[in-house]
């Protein structure tokens, strides 16, 4: 049971990672042109 939990919250920091990146990708076009 404690592997899937694990396992879960690792899939779950992939994913807050993946947003992140997201975001950075559409906020660094408008940094560089201020």
């Amino acid at each position: 049971v404690e592997h899937i939990i694990r396992e879960q919250k690792t899939l779950d920091a992939y994913e807050i990672i993946e947003l992140f990146c997201e975001l950075i990708t559409v906020r660094l076009p408008i940094i560089e042109t201020q």
